[in-house]
């Protein structure tokens, strides 16, 4: 098994798995001319609980209904591998994939085509970068409406057999094939086939390729489809390459894929503000997930599961399936007033179902009618933590109720509320805002007005308000919490008063990483060197889990394609570049100004960080939300000097995971260099540079300056520390802008600027 996706728009569906086939092109005169599919396929039961009995990468994939015994299977070609001789007026090659599809499920299957991501050109090599050297285009027909090939457009079409006892018997393909010349179950295609665009995956029930009942198919349905490319000699030689996935889905209880075998690859693929439907193995109740500009994936339901199973037996949390390290017995509900407690599991289920129905605008003037968001259960903070948060608890608990690889929200940092507010623009700190208040009781936040317990049930359909999993610094007996009060307009995303462990509050989880999830501290040299050439993968950071893009760059190292986000915390040698120790990366602040001058007193001699807040004074014009979130770092800061920022040698430490470093200086020919890097890829503008999709460049991401005390230049130009100094006072650097980029740039050491690391 090689890969997993999850399925966006389908209703119906459990446990996605994937497998990759190529597809693969050579486009010029009489020259061979290669096509292969990558795919993906999909097999979903949805009649109870699941579990794959098979997946392999012979493209096969069984889901099995423990309950029931229904079972869905797909079996299709590992690669369809093609070539053609490109003309200059066209030239067509096809491949034909037989799947065979079993199911003994009462309601049969349905089958559907599309890319596997969000866009279905084939591009040189798979990647969107290549695109000024020309790519294919889906076709412009469609099922209902196929048309034959145009130069450099690519499509899919049905075989047809009429005959209904035949096994590839499929009678969505009549439709398809609505004019005289089509793929036939006993002919070739020709030119003047007719083809279908296969959508995105996103849009993949607009491609349903076959629907069966069960009599239908007693032994299985063979379904052939083909694959058409017409390509031309306007092309340049080398691979096109796409991926597809094949969805089949045997109907049955609505079920989703869980939280618990989502990924930090599946969420760092989904688009900002788009959601999913995700099931809780532990109940198989589902919850909308949205991925948030935060770059993270948050619930936007509230969590309802109760403390005792179907049943009646009182829940046992296991690391299996809950965000907790050891077996956690929680206890059942309480749906009365009964008196809240410190030290013991308290779930009330009382306002569990109830939604925000209506709202008194004369005594709660900002509140929002909301009836898509349930209120979900309310829980102490002992069981929010999964029994672990007493009264004496303090700092912060890294258990909790959340499925396994969601956590409890953090007072700051990447899973905060702070943080997530902060890349939209609203407040961070506690105030009066009734805007802030209102907008997030809408898209794509859904904060519901669930109110408390204390220990009666109060302020239902008046305030939210959501634990999360830090004590407050001021009373041991408080955690610091998010509210939401449409009486008064109060938001509040770090409150620390009367947020007393005993009150049951909702709980909403964030997702930060599955334990299986692959880590930038783990990634080895071997698999570095086999990802294809301009190929990525996602890794999380162990520090924050925070998850990054990692792309095997065509300068032969595998290079961060995200800037660096760590602050405020303490590293160490096992898991930072560091020889030996710990280094404390500073909390957000700002320097700079007057105090910044002269050669000996630059701030560039103790380390220093900032956060682009939308609160921060800007010599930037425009819109700031672009930037909310990112992070400069002056250089101290960049190589995990404490003190001594005036070295002219290399300290040859960073604050880049173990295994990562800084980029060094030096010319096109000097390997881990950002000169190198650019060199091989032609990039001598910051315009080329945010075209090429491979190394993840998106803004012109501006920097801190030290001498105005201020955000500069975003929008307009990007800067990147090396780990090389050039003198007592400054360092080389990558700067860009629209007019060029310089790798060996000269720079002071006490500017703010961003961090990508290269692996070691």
């Amino acid at each position: 098994m090689r890969n997993s996706q999850i399925k966006n728009k389908l209703s119906n569906h459990k446990k996605p798995f994937a497998i990759k086939q190529p597809l693969l092109f050579s486009p010029r005169a009489y020259r061979n001319f290669a096509l292969g599919l990558f795919s993906f396929l999909c097999a979903y039961v949805v009649a109870g609980t699941f579990a794959p009995v098979q997946s392999s990468d012979a493209s096969t994939v069984t889901i099995t209904n423990n309950t029931t015994d229904y079972y869905i299977t797909i079996t299709s070609a590992d690669n369809l591998p093609m070539s053609v001789e490109a003309s200059p007026t066209g030239q067509l090659a096809y491949a034909a994939d037989t799947l065979n599809i079993i199911t003994n499920s009462p309601s049969g299957y349905k089958l559907y085509v599309s890319t596997s991501g969000n866009d279905n050109n084939i591009y040189q090599n798979g990647s969107s970068s290549t695109f000024s050297s020309g790519y294919f285009q889906p076709t412009t027909g469609t099922i209902t409406n196929p048309v034959a090939l145009t130069q450099n457009t690519w499509g899919f079409a049905l075989s047809k057999v009429t005959d209904t006892s035949s096994s590839k018997y499929n009678p969505l393909a009549s439709s398809f094939a609505n004019i005289s010349e089509y793929v036939n179950y006993t002919g070739a295609p020709t030119v003047n086939s007719t083809w279908a665009g296969i959508p995105t995956f996103a849009n993949s029930e607009n491609a349903k390729i076959s629907e069966l009942n069960t009599s239908n198919t007693p032994n299985g349905n063979d379904l052939d489809i083909y694959y058409g490319v017409n390509a031309s000699t306007t092309l340049p030689d080398g691979s096109y390459t796409t991926e597809l996935t094949y969805t089949a889905i045997s109907e049955g209880v609505n079920q989703f894929p869980t939280m618990q075998d989502f990924t930090a690859e599946q969420c760092y693929n989904m688009a900002t503000n788009t959601s999913i439907n995700l099931s809780d193995s532990r109940d198989d109740k589902y919850y909308r997930v949205t991925k948030m500009a935060d770059g993270h994936c948050w619930m936007t339901d509230n969590l309802a599961l109760d403390g005792t199973d179907a049943a009646g037996n009182v829940r046992v949390l296991t690391p299996s399936d809950s965000n907790v390290e050891q077996n956690r017995t929680l206890a059942a509900n309480i749906t009365d007033s009964t008196t809240s407690e410190y030290d013991v599991v308290q779930i009330y289920s009382g306002v569990a179902d109830d939604v925000t129905s209506s709202c008194d605008l004369t005594t709660n003037p900002y509140c929002i009618v909301n009836t898509t968001t349930k209120y979900g259960n309310l829980y102490n903070w002992n069981a929010a933590t999964a029994g672990v948060g007493k009264r004496a608890t303090t700092g912060t608990v890294t258990e909790s109720i959340c499925p396994k690889g969601w956590q409890l929200p953090d007072n700051s940092g990447v899973y905060s509320y702070q943080n997530l507010f902060l890349h939209y623009g609203l407040p961070t700190t506690n105030t009066t805002d009734g805007n802030a208040v209102q907008t997030v009781q809408q898209a794509p936040f859904y904060f519901a007005l669930d109110g408390g317990y204390g220990p009666a049930a109060e302020n239902q359909g008046v305030i939210g308000d959501y634990w999360s999993r830090t004590v407050t610094t001021e009373y041991q007996d408080n955690v610091y919490r998010l509210i939401i009060n449409t009486n008064n307009g109060n938001f509040t995303p770090q409150n620390s008063i009367y947020s007393q462990k005993h009150y049951g509050f909702s709980v909403r989880c964030v997702f930060s990483g599955q334990p299986t999830d692959p880590t930038m501290q783990d990634f080895t040299t071997t698999q570095c060197n086999n990802l294809g050439t301009n190929a990525s993968t996602v890794l999380v950071d162990r520090r924050n889990r925070e998850f990054y893009r990692v792309v095997h760059a065509a300068d032969g190292n595998c290079w961060m394609a995200d800037n660096l986000s760590i602050y405020g915390q303490t590293i160490s040698a096992a898991d930072s570049d560091l020889s030996s120790g710990t280094f404390t990366i500073p909390a957000s602040s700002e320097w700079g100004g007057s105090g910044c001058t002269g050669s000996n007193n630059y701030c560039g001699d103790v380390p220093r960080v900032h956060l682009v807040t939308a609160t921060s004074t800007s010599s930037f014009s425009g819109d700031k939300s672009p930037y909310y979130g990112q992070i400069y770092y002056n250089w101290p800061a960049a190589v995990a000097l404490s003190s001594g920022g005036s070295t002219t040698t290399a300290p040859n430490t960073s604050i880049c995971p173990s295994g990562w470093q800084l980029p060094v200086n030096g010319d096109a020919n000097t390997n881990k260099s950002w000169a190198k890097l650019l060199d091989v890829y032609g990039i001598d503008t910051g315009a080329k540079l945010l075209a090429n999709g491979t190394l993840g460049f998106t803004k012109y991401y501006g920097h801190w300056d030290r001498y105005s005390a201020s955000e500069v230049v975003q929008g307009s130009h990007g800067n990147f520390w090396s780990g090389t100094p050039s003198a007592e006072t400054t360092v080389y650097g990558l700067v860009y802008n629209s007019g060029g980029v310089y790798p060996q740039n000269n720079d002071t050491k006490g500017y703010g600027f961003s961090i990508r690391c290269v692996a070691r």
